[in-house]
């Protein structure tokens, strides 16, 4: 059965304009990241957001007058939802119309006990008293991940290698570094299944609840993990920021729900599409870019907020200098 691993934040409706501001200033990240999902075969269904709160529901899915060095235009035509392929033919990253019917998924309340009782950056295991479930017949082991915000450059760059992610920059075309997160990856389904730590896992938390006196329905056990999910990272100048986030796909594509309001279009930076995205509705409008990453697998997304906006040359040159670092 495919398992659908989530890699956006919850909904969080976007704040509206206030009546006597022209421009409002919104999170781009967070809507962006509402729109997108992840396909993953090979993982169960892990309960988390990039900014390490759980949810319910899978979502359908500055000055920086730099020189854009190594970038040709070059717009697919617009009347077609974009894909980007793999060298191989496969589909990496899928626009989808916004009508895209949903995928549901049930109240995962346990899932949430289980991550209030996690520490920030602890990948836990939990298991369910007298759960049986139809979605998973495999096994009983259900997994949490807690997010860490780092604020010290060295330890974000000390995490990153621990789990050979991706080097971020201490600066970022004048923005320092704030603070960033390196989120885990939960365990494969046949290493759950196969794997006598796992069994040994479960058996664990089976027998604490056997044992329990009390109305505890929630087991936890805090697990090692070594691959990341999602690194981000967020660099400011005052209250001007930009976000720069990173999904490791693992084998797996990337769907995109491209809303009515979104115009993208796709522009070839050294051998890379990037696609830039600009989204007006109502009095709310903002751009972002995206792309994917071959050598590593994974998608990337910048996006600015704050007091000042990027253009579309900035954005551009700042995914530029992740691709052509």
């Amino acid at each position: 059965m495919e398992r659908y691993q989530e890699a956006a934040t919850e909904f969080r409706d976007l704040k509206k304009a206030s009546a006597d501001l022209d421009i409002p200033k919104i999170d781009v990240l967070e809507p962006v990241m509402q729109r997108i999902y992840v396909l993953e075969k090979a993982r169960p269904a892990f309960w988390q957001r990039v900014y390490g709160l759980p949810f319910n529901k899978m979502i359908t899915t500055g000055s920086l007058f730099i020189a854009l060095l190594l970038v040709s235009f070059t717009a697919y035509a617009a009347s077609e939802y974009i894909q980007i392929l793999n060298k191989e033919g496969q589909i990496k990253v899928q626009h989808v119309p916004s009508n895209t019917d949903s995928i549901s998924v049930l109240d995962n309340k346990y899932g949430m006990k289980a991550y209030a009782r996690a520490k920030p950056g602890e990948l836990v295991a939990y298991y369910v008293e007298d759960s049986v479930s139809s979605e998973r017949p495999e096994s009983q082991l259900y997994f949490q991940y807690k997010e860490h915000r780092i604020e010290q450059y060295a330890a974000f760059t000390t995490e990153i290698e621990r789990t050979d992610a991706l080097i971020f920059p201490k600066t970022l075309a004048g923005y320092t570094f704030e603070y960033g997160t390196v989120n885990a990856s939960s365990p494969l389904i046949t290493d759950i299944t196969k794997d006598p730590y796992y069994q040994g896992v479960l058996d664990e938390l089976m027998l604490e609840a056997e044992q329990d006196t009390s109305e505890e329905k929630v087991f936890i056990k805090s697990i090692p993990w070594t691959e990341p999910s999602s690194v981000s990272a967020k660099y400011s100048i005052g209250k001007a920021h930009v976000n720069i986030l990173v999904l490791y796909l693992h084998g797996s594509q990337v769907t995109v729900n491209q809303e009515t309001e979104n115009n993208p279009s796709v522009i070839r930076i050294s051998g890379t599409d990037v696609i830039y995205n600009e989204v007006k509705k109502d009095r709310i409008s903002y751009d972002y870019v995206n792309w994917y990453d071959e050598k590593q697998d994974a998608y990337f997304t910048i996006s600015a907020n704050g007091e000042q906006d990027l253009d579309k040359e900035q954005l551009l040159s700042l995914a530029s200098e992740f691709i052509n670092p």
